[in-house]
């Protein structure tokens, strides 16, 4: 699937655009998923903010109550 121009346009701030929820926490990384485009992304706590880089796999931990699990997507 291609990204979509929310992804294509990055992730910033707190929330990184409006089509990404969380599906996954692990220590001080949070993994969200674009309901667009299929997109992983993961959020790290950073100096300056927030960073954020495009996940190529899912974080190995549970999934967060209520997200879609991997089947669904």
């Amino acid at each position: 699937m291609m990204t979509c121009a929310a992804c294509s346009r990055g992730a910033m701030g707190l929330e990184g655009h409006l089509d990404l929820f969380v599906l996954k926490l692990q220590g001080n990384r949070i993994q969200f998923y674009c309901r667009t485009c299929s997109t992983l992304w993961v959020r790290t706590r950073a100096d300056e903010g927030y960073r954020w880089a495009v996940s190529a796999r899912e974080l190995d931990t549970a999934p967060v109550p209520g997200s879609q699990p991997s089947a669904d997507r």
